[in-house]
């Protein structure tokens, strides 16, 4: 079953070997490389539990309007929330 899964992502996944360093994060300079792999990949949404990225879905703050120079349409959740939004919606009969 492993192996089934590793293949699966595999084939679902884009290797990226270059990824350039566009954007800086002085809050957490350890985040930068998955916030410059996110931009590199054009990602739609990043999920973390890291308030340090979670606090950059703040389009008004500074660091949050500088992402979105680079990755505009990204949506930054907690996992939580990201399954709340993959689910389906409840049926309302």
């Amino acid at each position: 079953m492993v192996d089934e899964i590793l293949v699966w992502i595999r084939d679902h996944s884009v290797w990226i070997s270059n990824v350039p360093e566009v954007f800086h994060y002085d809050r957490d300079p350890n985040d930068e490389p998955y916030l410059n792999l996110a931009i590199a990949a054009g990602a739609t949404y990043l999920v973390s539990r890291d308030r340090d990225l979670l606090d950059l879905q703040d389009a008004e703050s500074s660091a949050g309007r500088e992402l979105r120079t680079h990755l505009p349409q990204v949506t930054i959740l907690d996992p939580v929330q990201f399954l709340q939004y993959l689910a389906p919606a409840p049926d309302r009969r």
